[in-house]
């Protein structure tokens, strides 16, 4: 085993350019100690398996790396190991500069290694030695030791477990002095909190009686430590407490005034005020003092808004217009949730100008794979499986004053989670923290209960003229007429002769299809009180239609009357609504199979071909998402196919009129496998409120 190799060189020939870095120095320092006991490092003579030697030169080889060279010490007193690796460091800071024209070589740096024959045994193979040593610095993270023989194998898990008994006694004086730190403050405390319980209220300064009345008053608005019935009612200790009134009475840092001289300039710019003037037309102007006192004196708020308040992008501005104009910018860090990506992005967009400020600069965004956020975003819109995967990193939110969820009626699984950590959070490590729930149709007596009486803040809506008509409307409209062998027609599920005969779709296009041979029972005559008023035809239609089945064609019929006939007379729009002009339409339908299958057949019509036919689906790319955004180009029309994405937080400012049909496909539990499912399904009244709250958004519509 101590002969040289083919590839060995002299001594004299050897680098002398020896690495000096720490984690060679500290394992060399290990393993080659001097000890009276000599290392048994023998090789079975009926080991089959791989050697330390030819693994690695399997790795330097996989990485293009020159292979190791062995020389031998002078007088023959042991061997020395020279071996090429990469510079990691160096590779490191490469990559992370600007890229040049010419690609660069990867930096490498010399290890040596040695071992004297005097502290092993005879038999030892001081060469593999050397070899699992070099190994084990590239990476001793990597399991190589388990195809090594015994000896090497032990010696191998033996650095290993001093390593980790050094990184535990390092991570005990690190705790240590933690410990010790907490322990300090507390004495700071405890000291202060003894002071101001001494004091006389006649002999003390009239600073200190300020202090302990602002402490008092502390105590009583934001203590949550206790389960009590109102939040105003439980008790806090007095650590908390001088914590608290530290942080509310401490004077506006120098990077506060900055920010407050210039937001104090942008208010004066003319294009900060044209904005102004379209946000004080909102309904939430009239509740800007009382939301900011709220806030202020609660840790938990919740604000009820009708649709077209203006909640969604005002009141997180409110909070952080005043904290601007207060000094206290440098201090607030608010974090608003949105259920989907496309609000938590076009909300972001709408905030920032209003703001006047670049999006990803005071106002910025993050959802999943995209984000536009900087060091002085102080409003961060972002969904809330984002809030949760930062909860797992950070479960206290470190730095964050304020966390808004909006839309809080919709009760999916992410939004309860994050509802329940919020209390466990105001109740344990963060009283200081302020949560706000927003939405426009939720169960108010719900969530107050859930917060522990938290107060509610109502704002009333704006929303314009709304005509909503109804399916009977519709088929009196259009003169459509669903026939008995129609597939939106309401059949009996039984057995019977079926056949293969040729059907004519609309368009003249013939195809075969099976159908049922029996009489359908639901062909009896009607009776005069169904539906009085309306004609045979839509009486007919009422009595055989399908109400799950998503009817396309009456959806065409629909679009072809309002773009292509333009007739207004039997679906009238509201006064002041002008459906003529380039506005936009927007359909809600289940899922994205039911929005290939009507934007292919809108696509093949010819008279839709001046129409823009957009998709909304949560699948979609951001960049797809904001296309329904964009106003339609002069002359043509815009027909947005969409889920309940476009259901809430979002505004589409040109939309002037909505077909809903009225399903959702939601995931629910199954109650008797315990599993999950996707099921299509009625949506409920309110989402039925927001859908037609779409439409009148920002002018008349029908």
């Amino acid at each position: 085993d101590d002969e040289e190799d083919d590839h060995d060189i002299d001594d004299n020939a050897a680098t002398s350019n020896q690495a000096t870095s720490s984690p060679t120095t500290e394992t060399t320092e290990a393993i080659t100690t001097t000890t009276t006991k000599q290392l048994d490092l023998t090789i079975p003579t009926n080991w089959t398996g791989t050697t330390p030697q030819k693994k690695l030169e399997e790795v330097l080889k996989k990485q293009q790396l020159p292979r190791a060279r062995y020389t031998k010490l002078p007088m023959n007193s042991g061997f020395k190991l020279t071996i090429t690796i990469l510079d990691k460091e160096s590779n490191t800071n490469n990559s992370t500069a600007k890229k040049k024209k010419k690609k660069q070589q990867p930096q490498t740096i010399e290890r040596q290694y040695q071992a004297n024959h005097s502290d092993y045994t005879k038999t030892s193979s001081l060469k593999d030695h050397l070899a699992t040593l070099a190994l084990y610095e590239l990476d001793p993270s990597l399991p190589l030791y388990s195809v090594f023989p015994g000896p090497f194998r032990t010696l191998w898990l033996s650095w290993m477990n001093e390593k980790r008994e050094r990184r535990e006694i390092e991570e005990k004086e690190v705790e240590g002095e933690k410990k010790a730190r907490v322990d300090y403050l507390i004495g700071l405390i405890e000291k202060v909190r003894i002071e101001q319980k001494g004091e006389d209220g006649g002999g003390g300064n009239v600073g200190d009686g300020a202090l302990e009345k602002d402490a008092d008053n502390d105590i009583q608005d934001d203590g949550s430590d206790g389960m009590v019935d109102n939040w105003e009612d439980e008790e806090v200790e007095d650590d908390t407490a001088v914590r608290i009134t530290t942080n509310n009475n401490k004077n506006p840092s120098t990077t506060g005034k900055k920010l407050q001289r210039e937001f104090t300039k942008r208010i004066c710019t003319p294009s900060y005020q044209k904005m102004k003037a379209i946000r004080d037309t909102l309904p939430m102007l009239q509740y800007r003092q009382t939301i900011l006192d709220t806030v202020k004196d609660h840790p938990v708020v919740i604000v009820q808004a009708d649709t077209g308040a203006g909640k969604s992008t005002q009141c997180a501005q409110y909070i952080l217009e005043q904290a601007l104009m207060d000094g206290m910018g440098d201090s607030v860090n608010m974090i608003c949730t949105q259920p989907r990506r496309v609000a938590a992005t076009s909300v972001a967009e709408r905030v920032a100008d209003e703001m006047v400020e670049s999006l990803g600069n005071m106002v910025g965004y993050q959802i999943r794979m995209e984000s536009r956020r900087s060091s002085r975003t102080k409003l961060l819109f972002c969904t809330t499986g984002v809030v949760l995967r930062r909860l797992q990193d950070d479960p206290n939110l470190t730095g964050v004053t304020h966390v808004i969820v909006d839309e809080v009626h919709e009760r999916q699984q992410q939004t309860d989670v994050l509802l329940i950590v919020l209390r466990q959070l105001l109740q344990t490590t963060r009283p200081d923290l302020k949560v706000i729930l927003m939405s426009a149709t939720m169960d108010e007596k719900l969530f107050c209960s859930f917060f522990h009486g938290a107060p509610l803040v109502s704002v009333p809506g704006r929303t314009f003229p709304v005509n909503n008509y109804y399916l009977e409307d519709l088929l009196e409209a259009t003169d459509h007429l669903i026939e008995e062998s129609s597939r939106y027609a309401l059949r009996e599920n039984y057995r019977g002769e079926k056949t293969q005969m040729m059907i004519t779709t609309r368009g003249g296009e013939k195809r075969k299809q099976m159908v049922d041979c029996h009489d359908n029972p639901l062909s009896m005559e009607l009776d005069e009180s169904f539906y009085p008023g309306f004609k045979l035809s839509t009486r007919l239609s009422l009595w055989r239609v399908n109400e799950e089945a998503i009817n396309y064609d009456l959806v065409e019929d629909v679009l072809t009357l309002l773009l292509v006939k333009k007739d207004y007379s039997a679906l009238a729009p509201p006064e002041g609504a002008d459906l003529s002009s380039n506005g936009s339409i927007l359909v809600f339908l289940p899922g994205l199979g039911e929005i290939k299958a009507l934007a292919e057949r809108l696509q093949g019509n010819r008279h839709f071909r001046s129409c823009d036919i957009i998709p909304m689906h949560s699948t979609l790319s951001s960049k797809d998402q904001r296309r329904a955004f964009t106003p339609a180009s002069p002359g043509r029309s815009k027909i947005i196919l969409g889920t309940n994405i476009c259901e809430t937080s979002i505004t589409l400012p040109d939309v002037v009129c909505v077909i809903d049909c009225g399903r959702v496909r939601q995931v629910t539990r199954n109650k008797r496998t315990g599993g999950s499912m996707l099921i299509q399904q009625w949506c409920a009244k309110s989402s039925c409120k927001q859908r037609a709250g779409r439409a009148g958004n920002t002018k008349a519509a029908g």
